[in-house]
């Protein structure tokens, strides 16, 4: 016996049925793309689009390995960053400063500039970080209006390394509590050591002061890591 061919009315209902699957398909995934740039009660435990590769988080160990960026001039590669608020989601924790707080996630890539006293051994007049204009960052969200319920905030940077960011950079990504990630543009990890970043402060050297919002784990994609000692 010869099966006849659907009807109209059967392939109109079948496009039916596969349209409305294809949408809601659609509304799962744009919920998920959406945490990357959405205020959330929900801890963050898995990488964020469009970040692959965690190389920090605060259930790593400090040594004397640190993560070093690297990228290569002309590309854009994105560093995804999640921080907990000082209050973490705690709505009796929260103290509400002319009825919210304004806050703005930025990041700089700069190098750290002995102000007097350079020796072998480091600098003993200090040193003050010197922002590079051979980037372009831009961070989403840049800005939030973050609730008594608010637990963590992932920001998705968008760094693009002009074609003269060629060098070594102390501070680029957070690394710890008030630290950051050296970088290094137009190297292989097998050219990069310690002593190319004579400025660079590990964490626990610095002076840090109470914020409102503190980096829990660091992702990138289109750029590379590696681990030096210092």
């Amino acid at each position: 016996m010869t099966a006849k061919p659907p009807s109209d009315y059967a392939r109109l209902a079948a496009a039916v049925v596969m349209a409305a699957v294809v949408i809601g398909a659609a509304i799962i995934a744009s919920s998920y793309l959406g945490t990357a740039t959405t205020v959330t009660k929900t801890v963050t435990t898995g990488l964020i689009l469009p970040c692959s590769d965690q190389v920090w988080s605060t259930s790593s160990s400090y040594d004397s390995a640190v993560p070093v960026l690297l990228m290569r001039p002309g590309s854009t590669a994105f560093i995804c960053v999640t921080y907990q608020s000082a209050w973490e989601g705690n709505s009796s924790q929260y103290t509400s400063q002319d009825g919210k707080y304004d806050h703005v996630f930025s990041l700089y890539i700069t190098t750290n500039q002995c102000v007097s006293g350079a020796t072998e051994n480091g600098c003993t007049g200090g040193w003050t970080p010197t922002i590079s204009h051979s980037f372009r960052i831009e961070g989403s969200p840049d800005l939030v209006q973050p609730t008594p319920d608010t637990n963590y905030v992932t920001v998705v940077y968008t760094v693009t390394a002009l074609s003269n960011a060629t060098g070594f950079y102390d501070n680029s990504a957070p690394y710890g509590y008030c630290g950051d990630m050296p970088m290094a543009v137009g190297y292989a990890a097998s050219q990069v050591n310690a002593s190319d970043f004579p400025g660079y402060l590990l964490p626990w050297y610095l002076l840090c002061i109470s914020v409102l919002f503190t980096p829990t784990s660091v992702s990138v994609g289109g750029m590379n890591v590696t681990y030096v000692a210092f």
